[in-house]
């Protein structure tokens, strides 16, 4: 997540407020540099989707000065109904065999056309219930207007996105 540089700001797009924290890696572990808080409208943000662009895209600007972030590399997350997250055993041995198990079962747990969605993955480790395999965190975001709203968010930013 932090890759190259030693600092990174988190994003929280939320139904009332922005909230943007910097964090810096230390030899100790990660430090918090700084943190913002800026308040949304009432209908800025309504049942997680973002209703009014121009609000939201100002107080990500607000929380950003008054954060005074040095850093210019930003992570955020997405919510909503086209965001599936789910947990699941796969009847593998190994973390190498979850990938192709993935892509062949993923339609299994995703409501969605695989090809309209960015999918993701974690081993959580060996199965602790009754099926036996791996544990396995399912990640799945929609492509499309979603993703694309987020995107606007950020453009004409001065800082840099990842997505």
């Amino acid at each position: 997540m932090f890759g190259k540089s030693k600092a990174l700001v988190g994003l929280d797009i939320g139904s009332s407020s922005i909230k943007a924290i910097e964090l810096s890696k230390s030899k100790s572990g990660y430090e918090i540099v700084g943190f913002a808080r800026h308040t949304l409208g009432p209908d800025a943000v309504v049942d997680g989707a973002i209703t009014d662009s121009g609000a939201v895209s100002e107080a990500i600007k607000a929380a950003f000065t008054m954060g005074g972030f040095k850093s210019k590399a930003v992570v955020t997350s997405v919510s909503g109904h086209s965001v599936i997250v789910k947990r699941v055993v796969l009847p593998v041995d190994s973390a190498e065999e979850v990938e192709s198990s993935i892509q062949f079962g993923a339609d299994e747990y995703i409501p969605f056309e695989i090809t309209d969605v960015n999918l993701d993955y974690e081993v959580i480790g060996p199965s602790e219930g009754e099926d036996e395999g791996l544990e396995v965190l399912l990640v799945a975001a929609k492509k499309g207007p979603d993703r694309e709203q987020y995107q606007r968010r950020y453009d004409g930013r001065s800082f840099r996105r990842n997505c």
